[in-house]
């Protein structure tokens, strides 16, 4: 019987996976920075959230069907933060898997994209993130320090060991260019 409460709820993503079902939920998730200052913003998730309580994570959200990734992106900077981005400016870092032994399986793909006017930033989901800071980039060169002043989940932790030190330097350059077209 196809009811059309059945073809609805069947259009909705499951937010809860069960043990061995083979479909991940995808994520994006990325740095969003300033070109001017090579700032950054890091999210502290609420203790209210149900994954990653209480753990700093980069801005990020589900990939809704139909979306490109980088749509995708652009669209959770604006509804999360007000920050408004270009998606032909977002560059995809990579991605990793987070199978946290509780039946959910997430696999986030990571952007980085410049936000010129982080003056507009907008905590939209107070619920979800309690806190946000700028971090500047030149403090990933010093990823055991930048770990220790904010403790990610451990997959986001693992992924930044394998590619801190080439994000902090593709920050910089661009940083560096924008500046020097400015002065």
């Amino acid at each position: 019987m196809n009811t059309q409460m059945d073809y609805i709820d069947f259009q909705r993503p499951q937010w809860k996976r069960w043990e061995g079902d083979p479909v991940p939920l995808l994520v994006v998730a990325g740095f969003i920075f300033s070109p001017y200052s090579g700032d950054f913003v890091m999210l502290h998730r609420s203790s209210k959230v149900r994954s990653a309580p209480n753990c700093w994570s980069l801005p990020s959200g589900l990939w809704e069907a139909g979306e490109s990734a980088e749509g995708c992106f652009a669209r959770e900077m604006k509804e999360e933060l007000n920050l408004e981005v270009e998606p032909r400016k977002i560059k995809m870092l990579g991605e990793y898997e987070n199978k946290p032994g509780d039946g959910w399986h997430w696999v986030i793909r990571v952007f980085f994209a410049p936000c010129v006017d982080l003056n507009d930033l907008e905590n939209r989901e107070p619920d979800k993130h309690d806190e946000v800071e700028f971090v500047n980039y030149s403090a990933l060169f010093d990823l055991p320090q930048f770990l220790s002043e904010y403790p990610t989940h451990p997959s986001l932790a693992a992924w930044m060991k394998r590619r801190a030190r080439w994000v902090a330097r593709e920050l910089e350059k661009i940083s560096n260019y924008r500046k020097s077209r400015i002065l």
